[in-house]
């Protein structure tokens, strides 16, 4: 079993992000700081507890709220749990049920595992607490269902603490039957979700029945200073780009006048990465003559909490069978090195490769990629949110993205192009319109520019880290007088 750690982070850039949101914005920051130390009676400390320190949407998130928050004056930490391979293996089942796959197998060999691993890091994680000689925390929040257990243990342990959930996944209940096992999962989770104070989840409608505590909503956020939002549209950075093209073989996507779409996501089968293939190889049949004939590319990080991703992309190479216009991508953060002509490209940039961190190098390549891209696709079948749908939306990339979940709730009008159908989603439907979605976008690169300027002015004003961070810090506060009452 791989124990879990403390996750270290690089200092937050706050001069920079006021640059960008405003001076009055940190300041509304900086005041619920000071009312956070007031009402606790010392300097704040919130500790926050997930699966993954690279690689998806939380890790991403906690990349720039855990040091921007330490940054404004509240001490942060994030502890990594541990895990064996079937510890994750059986965490991703509880998370493709409760999105509502009917098709999970669970026994009690299994959840007996769950809870056998969740003992092992608690005794585990107070010892690194007392290694590490921590002071008890205020405020611990638990993202998602794989560091749920531990609620038990830590409660006992800090009793004055405020616990909080916080479920990123899009939740799906409305067809389970009586053998669901979604129902067994959440019949378990719902009772150490109930042991909280409070719970956070993205909308209303992600609300499963059963929570007997407080609810709250709060929408996530992109660092705009992370490796993947970095600005790369200047020529010494297009050298970064071709650098890191060629690392991959993907060389013929050098020649600007091949339109590219992107799917970046993880490899799971929530992402409907074959209902990408088909819409675009429906598109490729369907462009006029005159039309430069596109290429695909699927690009995703491999999370070290989710070995599923393996299977999925096996069934991926047999559907691409040997096709030159579609390319997938799997990049693995710990074995990503930069090549000489990358290093080269990145001193030009101001980076020095020598002091990037674990996932930095994987995140400058997909903010390559999506640089390059002329278009984005996000054809999810659930959604929770859909970081980056967002971060496409940052770098003024016109979007393409299933009206499920969280990333309808990110999208406005103009923004870019919502398919599925409503008020019912439907998976063939959705194929059908990201295919006359591509033909449109692919046809104007006027109207792709238009819809790329609209969503990046829409993501500055909703989905930057001050606003999330905010939300939370209105919630602590919240919670922190109920208590005291």
């Amino acid at each position: 079993m791989n124990p879990p750690q403390v996750r270290e982070t690089t200092a937050y850039d706050v001069d920079k992000l006021q640059e960008l949101v405003g001076i009055q914005a940190i300041d509304r920051l900086r005041v619920l700081v000071r009312k956070l130390h007031k009402e606790f009676g010392h300097d704040a400390i919130i500790w926050h507890i997930n699966s993954s320190g690279v690689g998806g949407g939380v890790a991403d998130i906690l990349n720039s709220l855990v040091p921007f928050s330490t940054r404004l004056g509240v001490t942060t930490r994030w502890i990594v749990i541990g895990g064996d391979e079937n510890f994750f293996k059986v965490t991703k089942k509880f998370h493709n049920a409760l999105q509502g796959s009917s098709e999970v197998s669970l026994d009690d060999k299994m959840l007996s595992h769950y809870h056998t691993i969740t003992r092992n890091n608690a005794r585990q994680i107070g010892q690194l607490i007392k290694k590490n000689n921590w002071t008890q925390p205020d405020v611990v929040v638990l993202h998602d269902p794989q560091p749920i257990g531990l609620i038990s243990c830590l409660r006992s342990r800090y009793p004055d603490a405020l616990f909080v959930w916080r479920g990123h996944i899009q939740f799906d209940m409305a067809n389970w039957g009586p053998s669901h096992p979604g129902r067994r999962v959440w019949k378990m989770l719902v009772g150490f979700i109930n042991q909280c104070d409070a719970a956070i989840f993205h909308l209303p409608e992600q609300v499963p029945p059963g929570i007997k505590i407080p609810v709250h909503f709060i929408l996530p956020s992109i660092n705009p200073l992370a490796h993947i939002n970095r600005d790369l549209s200047g020529p010494e950075a297009s050298r970064f780009i071709h650098s890191t093209l060629s690392k991959y073989g993907l060389e013929k996507l050098q020649d600007l006048s091949t339109p590219l779409v992107l799917q970046n996501a993880r490899f799971d089968p929530w992402k409907d990465h074959p209902g990408v293939i088909q819409a675009f190889r429906e598109t490729q049949r369907r462009l006029p003559a005159n039309c430069n004939q596109p290429n695909l590319l699927l690009v995703g990080p491999i999370a070290g909490d989710d070995p599923e991703a393996h299977d999925i992309l096996a069934k991926l190479k047999h559907l691409q069978n040997g096709d030159g216009a579609v390319h997938i991508l799997p990049i693995f953060p710990s074995e990503n090195g930069a090549t000489p002509r990358q290093r080269k490209a990145l001193r030009e940039i101001g980076v020095d490769h020598c002091q990037l961190g674990l996932g930095d190098l994987m995140e400058l390549e997909i903010n390559a990629f999506q640089t390059r891209a002329d278009i984005v696709v996000a054809k999810s079948l659930r959604e929770g949110f859909g970081l980056t749908v967002t971060g496409a939306g940052y770098h003024g990339k016109p979007r393409i993205v299933s009206q499920v979940g969280g990333l309808s709730a990110q999208v406005s009008d103009g923004t870019a192009f919502q398919v599925g159908g409503t008020p019912n989603f439907s998976r063939d439907v959705s194929i059908a319109m990201t295919r006359e979605s591509m033909i449109r976008l692919l046809r104007s690169p006027r109207l792709r520019k238009s819809i790329g300027a609209k969503a990046k002015r829409h993501v500055i004003r909703n989905f930057l880290p001050q606003r999330h961070l905010q939300d939370y810090f209105r919630l602590f506060l919240e919670l922190r007088l109920m208590k005291k009452s």
